[in-house]
């Protein structure tokens, strides 16, 4: 029996409390992807994080309850970690050489790096890159599944962190990561050709949606059979131009969702489990968002969606980010993609919108044919890696 080690982030109280549903949802894709190839198996999830990851009720537009909300969430996402076989040992370090030896001591046959941003720097200290660079001196044989590395350039490394990288990536087998910018990084420390690295899809496109726990939700909270369109924004607290959008859409006798609190908000969805984030999009005429997975289970919902990048240092040198590779894969980067949203005035949003609307509903054959084809990639790719070992 082999053990298998997943290394991703993942919601373990108390070392790592993010309330994060999408990557939740991915970790758990990762598990069903694994436990469907490997069942005779032990796979379990490491507990290893590079940072602490702590619990906080959401200030901006607080009011009660929005706090209770908040708790509730804590609750539901408590008990969601259940899912989540672990390791015994946990650690929480950014000195690579001491977590890397802490990996290695867990004794695992193989490890899966991945998904979501862990190949990201902006957390590694100067001059250093993160464990989520597997070492050379981890015994297991070493895999990548849809990791991403968010905005890193190869331009903007050190030396020190080149020669770390290329030490780590000659040690994996294989490489699956999740967008152009990350493709691109690892390209440029392989020879020509290079079949170890390939695109994959993000493992919540292997996650089966369960709708009992969103219709549940949303007939309790009356987004089910509600007589008036939807509109479900997850905006941030800089953009100054929501108000007036939210103001707009009013006017033309749409209701509001909201993720976040906000006074314009008639549904406040800020205690929503990770299951029942996963299918309340379908209640939503379209969906506002700067979120990678708010856009992943819109699409997985067949739900109209148009996505802004958050801020420009989201994107790498070239100018990709995992917001545009997500709506390019899809053939909707130039509909439901906003690149520099905060240049916009809320009456060009809202045309902006009606536009996503229209291309997202337009391409809807398409998209289903699509979300089958990346969930049959995702298998082949971990068959791939099966086969090697």
């Amino acid at each position: 029996m082999k053990r298998i080690g997943i290394l991703t982030y993942f919601t373990d109280i108390p070392y790592f409390n993010d309330i994060n549903p999408g990557m939740n949802l991915q970790a758990y894709g990762v598990y069903q992807m694994l436990k469907d190839q490997y069942p005779n198996d032990q796979i379990e999830f490491i507990r290893y994080h590079s940072w602490w990851a702590f619990w906080r009720i959401y200030i901006s537009n607080i009011t009660l309850a929005s706090f209770i909300k908040d708790c509730k969430q804590f609750y539901k996402y408590k008990k969601f970690a259940q899912y989540f076989p672990r390791s015994q040992k946990a650690l929480i370090c950014l000195d690579y050489e001491k977590s890397s030896k802490f990996i290695n001591n867990l004794n695992y046959d193989v490890i899966y790096v991945g998904s979501d941003t862990l190949l990201e720097l902006i957390r590694a200290p100067k001059n250093e890159i993160t464990a989520y660079w597997l070492s050379p001196i981890i015994k297991a044989k070493k895999f990548m599944i849809a990791a991403s590395a968010r905005d890193t350039s190869y331009d903007k490394l050190t030396q020190q962190q080149r020669a770390r990288m290329k030490l780590s990536i000659n040690s994996f087998l294989a490489m699956g990561v999740r967008d152009q910018a990350t493709y691109e990084l690892i390209n440029n420390f392989l020879k020509e050709n290079d079949e170890r690295l390939e695109m994959v899809p993000d493992p919540t496109f292997y996650y089966n949606i369960n709708y009992r726990d969103a219709d549940l939700y949303a007939q309790e909270n009356g987004l089910a059979g509600c007589k008036k369109p939807i509109v479900c924004f997850h905006l941030l607290k800089t953009n100054q131009w929501a108000d007036k959008l939210a103001e707009i859409y009013h006017k033309q006798g749409y209701l509001i969702a909201s993720l976040r609190p906000y006074k314009y908000a008639d549904f406040l969805l800020k205690d929503l489990s990770p299951t029942e984030f996963a299918g309340i999009f379908k209640y939503f005429k379209i969906t506002i968002t700067h979120r990678f997975h708010d856009t992943v289970f819109c699409i997985k919902n067949i739900s109209p969606v148009l996505i802004y990048l958050p801020s420009a240092s989201y994107k790498n040198l070239e100018g990709n980010s995992k917001q545009s590779s997500i709506m390019e894969s899809f053939d909707l980067k130039g509909t439901n993609y906003i690149d520099n949203i905060n240049m916009l005035t809320a009456e060009e949003i809202k045309e902006k919108a009606d536009i996503a609307y229209i291309a997202f509903n337009k391409k809807k054959d398409n998209i289903k044919e699509l979300l089958l084809l990346y969930k049959k990639q995702l298998k082949e790719y971990i068959n791939k890696t099966a086969e090697i070992l």
